[in-house]
């Protein structure tokens, strides 16, 4: 039993199947993008590659998240999309000695190495305080990281999304 499909069924079977490709396509898309570190040292050794889902805006400890830079100048121009993990969130207490950053109590991480860069020293980031309202304490995973360390907390309506590492 032979079955042909005629010229014109054939060509109405590839544009269903391509309108089903695109629709699905741009649901992911309307959600998820892709982030690429091209950093020439990386603050989460071990990945470059990143998916970053954009409905995901509430972070969690531990967890990776991207977010928009401000007032981050000369390092960062605003809108500079940047991804670290999350170690502190609101109502956590943070402490900064000239060694090391410690929230909770916790030891989170250790020295400035990039304070001369910046044109400061361990003693201007001395301070303790409470992490505010709908604010995020961010940290890469090396010593060389530009994270909160050096810029604070980061409000809320900054995130981006949250990242999960492909690659």
């Amino acid at each position: 039993m032979d079955v042909f499909i005629s010229k014109r069924q054939y060509v109405l079977q590839i544009i269903l199947l391509v309108m089903i490709i695109f629709s699905v396509g741009h649901v992911f898309f309307a959600r998820f993008r892709l982030g690429l570190d091209t950093q020439d040292i990386p603050c989460l050794p071990n990945h470059r590659l990143y998916l970053i889902d954009t409905y995901d805006k509430v972070p969690q400890n531990t967890h990776l998240y991207a977010f928009y830079a401000k007032n981050l100048m000369p390092i960062y121009p605003d809108r500079t999309l940047l991804l670290k993990r999350v170690v502190g969130s609101e109502g956590q207490r943070v402490q900064i000695t000239n060694e090391s950053v410690f929230i909770d109590k916790k030891k989170i991480s250790q020295g400035f190495l990039l304070a001369k860069q910046l044109n400061l020293n361990g003693d201007d980031f001395t301070k303790e305080f409470e992490i505010s309202t709908n604010n995020y304490w961010f940290t890469g995973d090396i010593a060389e990281s530009f994270d909160s360390r050096y810029f604070g907390t980061v409000d809320g309506d900054l995130i981006y999304g949250r990242a999960y590492p492909l690659w």
